[in-house]
């Protein structure tokens, strides 16, 4: 398809670039008589890859991620009712035994929740992404050697 748009003068290549792509396309038995049917076939091949593509996002979906986005919840609802609790006196959740070493370690502890589950997180996103980057490049190799 890129080569019939290079050779129909839809982008900003000079002559020596459509006289290219239009050999490129008699090589490859483009028939300029009947361009409608390549134009369909290349438009259904498009929609597949789409439809396979939706697919791929799909199947790497929230399921994924679920655990981390809990240790990111986690870390943020501990740190939230530990700091409510150190701050008001009527509002106490785990009674008046708790100490200023203890308060900052769990403190910490929520804090290194959500850092860790923000970190996976991104982690798992990226393979996500360099997934579907492998399975579109192993694609590409695949119908360039047909």
């Amino acid at each position: 398809m890129e080569l019939y748009k290079i050779y129909c003068g839809e982008t900003l290549l000079n002559n020596k670039a459509i006289h290219f792509a239009k050999k490129e396309l008699e090589n490859r038995d483009f028939d300029f008589n009947n361009i409608s049917e390549f134009i369909k076939n290349w438009e259904n091949k498009m929609n597949s890859e789409r439809e396979n593509e939706k697919k791929e996002k799909a199947k790497y979906g929230i399921k994924d991620s679920l655990g981390y986005y809990s240790l990111i919840f986690s870390g943020i609802t501990t740190v939230f009712l530990i700091l409510i609790d150190s701050r008001y006196d009527n509002f106490r959740l785990f009674g008046n035994d708790f100490d200023s070493q203890v308060i900052t370690l769990v403190i910490l502890l929520g804090i290194a929740l959500m850092v860790g589950g923000t970190i996976g997180l991104i982690r798992n996103q990226n393979r996500k992404k360099n997934r579907l980057i492998d399975n579109r490049f192993k694609q590409n190799i695949r119908n360039n050697n047909r």
